[in-house]
């Protein structure tokens, strides 16, 4: 319910669109096929590690990287913004940073620390990086930094026991996060 709104979003950008699977059961691969989309099939482990697997995927010819989560889509200012400004970035730059909004049950969000809060989420291909931790996992780039103001909205349809269970697995992976910063159980870096 989530792939068609994310891909329309994207729909006026000038991009291949590459999705990055663990071999989904569901319809994801068929909606996929049918938007265009080039998939890779990845055994999950972590965000973390799929991402930076997908990152390896990519062909040498894609100039800038835009993470996306399929609960996510780009609003139609922001589209605009990076048609209009990205290909004025000077070669310093290594990322944007964009602000992201959560839209729960129908209602964005307007405080409570999850406002509106800039993220780094586009980057030039081969200056970024996801961090390798199990939770609040960033992308660490090479290069200056510019900031765009014009959001993508973070909207889940999934009713509010999906937003629990969700949540309760935020809460154990924070958990393993703690854990191997206090006994080393595991390869960490982070910013």
């Amino acid at each position: 319910k989530h792939l068609p709104r994310c891909f329309n979003s994207l729909s006026a950008l000038d991009a291949e669109i590459h999705v990055i699977d663990c071999f989904s059961t569901d319809e994801t691969l068929t909606i996929a096929r049918k938007s265009g989309a080039i998939i890779h099939e990845n055994a999950w482990v972590n965000h973390a590690e799929q991402f930076n697997w997908g990152l390896t995927q990519l062909p040498n010819t894609i100039d800038w990287v835009l993470r996306l989560d399929a609960d996510e889509y780009l609003t139609p200012a922001l589209v605009d913004e990076i048609n209009k400004k990205l290909p004025t970035c000077s070669d310093d730059v290594g990322g944007v940073s964009i602000p992201r909004r959560i839209n729960f049950l129908g209602k964005l969000i307007e405080y409570g620390g999850v406002g509106k809060i800039h993220t780094l989420r586009l980057f030039r291909s081969g200056k970024g990086r996801c961090e390798n931790r199990w939770m609040d996992e960033h992308i660490v780039v090479q290069g200056d930094l510019v900031k765009f103001k014009n959001e993508l909205i973070d909207e889940n349809l999934n009713p509010l026991s999906w937003w629990v269970e969700k949540h309760n697995g935020y809460a154990s992976r924070e958990a393993i996060e703690l854990l191997n910063l206090k006994y080393g159980f595991m390869p960490r870096d982070s910013i």
